[in-house]
């Protein structure tokens, strides 16, 4: 901790700062009575999981008594408390890590930021947990030209009649409690319980694109892209701040402490200790935004962005280029950047996800799919975890001297990019959304076509091998499909729901055998009566018992 020299006695002197040994590396296993792997491990629902937290100074020692915040990418299914135990509740996958972030953890003045490493964020490595066996889900789905919803419970397969919103919606998006489900539009928020599918809560004050929710569920990231103006809305007390600037894509931290968004103008990024600032993005990271109104538009703008796992910085979309952000301050440049350039791989792409595993930046536009490895790629094969000690790989912040941060260099590894068209008969007009499956093996590309009868959906199964292709194949969608246009996987990893135009169905894809099962019509219409494809997704387990 660094901090400033108090008065002793009344007795005033010239200001000073004294400096302890910070925290260099956070280390998390899982326990050997789990798991023979301390970094991968599988175990029934209802298993407590006690992982074990090494921490260690700039000295090599061993310290205790931080506070660490501890964050599970999947925190319905498999939830981790403030000290690092972890409640499994149904079969899912979730990676696990555990954060020191400033001023709650490592705290510095800010004009000492980086003096002898103080002031930084530190991450640990992840493990990833695997809640094994199959549950039924409840799902929900929307369409930005429809003015319903429609839920169903897989455990009986039955639709219930649509259920009529006060408006449109832009945006669906559920909190990760699973508690509340938010629909945005140009008039209002609006808010539906998932335990009732009733609307709990209007908002005219607030309206726009719900871009994200936070991973605690307080607070919801809301975009006017007409007005410009970005809303982070606090739930409880529906008190909200705002920043002028025209958001597309929005993502939290895992730990929750920062919020990234991207536009086709800037970065903006929200820390809870720091506040809002803005970072001007480079012209060849401008993608091919839209405007996402309740009309019936693309909701799938871009430029996009994905938050690495678990927090090291964030990639950015481009056509020209991806571009990486570092949480690390470069503390070196006058003023000092706080988000600094981290990489840039020279691929295209226009929309971006990240596994879990914390090895891939899946990306993708109309021509190919991208992936971007992250890690040290002189030793392929070596899983992340395995090598806590590159400050690369386990999130510590490269010091330049003993008093500035340089911030943080991505090692970066593209594989050549895979043209769509060797599993589509045509080239898509626009990409939707690249999605990942909850345990990193494979991802789904959805998108829109330019009239062209193309019933096949991309799967990109990741390879095993660190550094190596992965294989790219379609999925054949039964029925009159023009489109894949959106889906979102169930919990236990073991279908990939996908909303398609031209028949307007609802299609469930067997992930281990690729093929599509069965088709469900959610019945949604527009108000003229005509039916609509699902563009809007929102999952949960259902309780068996």
């Amino acid at each position: 901790m660094v901090s400033p020299r108090p008065t002793i006695s009344n007795v005033s002197s010239t200001a000073g700062s004294f400096a302890t040994c910070p925290p260099a590396s956070i280390q998390v296993q899982i326990p050997s009575t789990i798991s023979s792997n301390p970094y991968v491990g599988s175990v029934t629902p209802g298993t407590a999981v006690p992982l074990t937290t090494t921490i260690t100074d700039t000295n090599g020692n061993q310290i205790t008594g931080l506070s660490l915040n501890y964050s599970s990418t999947n925190p319905l299914e498999i939830s981790v408390g403030s000290g690092g135990a972890v409640s499994t509740a149904y079969p899912s996958t979730a990676a696990i890590t555990a954060t020191c972030t400033p001023p709650s953890c490592n705290p510095s003045v800010i004009t000492q930021i980086g003096l002898l490493g103080n002031g930084l964020p530190v991450v640990s490595n992840s493990v990833q947990l695997t809640s094994t066996g199959r549950t039924s889900t409840l799902l929900w789905m929307a369409s930005p030209q429809s003015q319903f919803f429609e839920p169903i419970d897989l455990t009986t397969g039955t639709l219930g009649s649509p259920i009529l919103l006060p408006y449109k919606p832009n945006s669906m998006v559920m909190d990760p409690g699973g508690n509340n489900i938010y629909f945005g539009n140009y008039r209002e928020l609006m808010a539906v319980s998932t335990s009732t599918n009733s609307l709990s809560k209007q908002d005219s004050t607030v309206p726009g694109v719900v871009l994200a929710v936070s991973p605690d569920s307080s607070t919801l990231v809301i975009a006017d892209q007409v007005r410009q103006v970005i809303y982070l809305y606090t739930v409880s007390s529906a008190a909200h701040t705002s920043i002028g600037g025209l958001g597309t894509r929005a993502a939290f931290s895992p730990d929750g402490t920062t919020l990234y968004v991207t536009g086709p103008n800037a970065l903006y990024v929200h820390n809870s200790f720091s506040g809002w600032s803005t970072y001007p993005i480079e012209t060849t990271q401008t993608g091919a935004g839209c405007t996402l109104d309740n009309l019936g538009t693309s909701p799938f703008c871009s430029p996009d962005l994905a938050v690495t796992i678990p927090s090291e910085g964030i990639f950015l979309s481009g056509p020209a280029d991806t571009s990486a952000y570092s949480f690390c301050p470069n503390t070196t440049a006058s003023p000092y950047l706080f988000y600094p350039p981290a990489a840039t791989v020279p691929e295209g792409t226009d929309h971006l996800t990240a596994t879990t595993d914390r090895i891939h930046i899946l990306g993708a536009n109309p021509a190919s799919l991208t992936d971007i490895y992250l890690g040290n790629a002189t030793t392929p094969g070596v899983p992340i975890e395995s090598n806590p000690s590159n400050p690369t790989l386990n999130g510590t912040c490269v010091r330049s001297t003993t008093s500035t941060v340089a911030g943080l260099t991505f090692t970066v590894a593209p594989v050549a990019p895979q043209s769509l068209t060797q599993v589509l008969p045509a080239t898509p007009a626009a990409i939707d959304q690249v999605v990942a499956s909850p345990n990193s093996t494979i991802a789904f590309v959805t998108y829109q076509t330019a009239g062209t009868t193309s019933p096949v959906l991309p799967a990109y199964t990741l390879a095993s091998t660190f550094g190596e292709a992965g294989a790219l194949t379609g999925v054949p969608l039964a029925g009159s499909v023009t489109a894949p246009l959106a889906g979102i996987f169930s919990p236990d990893n073991t279908t990939f729901f996908v909303g398609t135009s031209g028949d307007n169905l609802v299609h469930l894809i067997n992930v281990q055998t690729l093929t599509d099962t069965q088709q469900i019509n959610p019945g949604l219409k527009d108000p003229n009566g005509t039916p609509v494809p699902v563009q809007f997704f929102a999952v949960k387990p259902r309780p068996t018992t």
